[in-house]
């Protein structure tokens, strides 16, 4: 059994925000995620972040991409 949830059944899924990093080896794994999610019925934003790493949100204090995905994630949840 493959643990990835692109080998899930994707439909009737909550809506999602996807972000991934330009540089992250899960990043294209991500980015198929939202578009299996898409064709499956369910909405799903899929934003990259170009210039970035794996786990990039955890440098949010000096990284301005950091900080700028804390905003999106905090303005999803807010008009949720």
């Amino acid at each position: 059994m493959n643990p990835s949830p692109i080998y899930a059944d994707l439909s009737n899924l909550p809506p999602a925000f996807i972000a991934t990093a330009e540089y992250d080896p899960l990043r294209d794994e991500g980015e198929l995620y939202g578009a299996l999610m898409r064709k499956n019925g369910s909405e799903a934003i899929v934003v990259r972040y170009n210039g970035m790493i794996h786990a990039f949100l955890n440098f949010y204090p000096v990284l301005s991409a950091g900080k700028e995905l804390i905003s999106q994630i905090s303005a999803r949840i807010t008009n949720s």
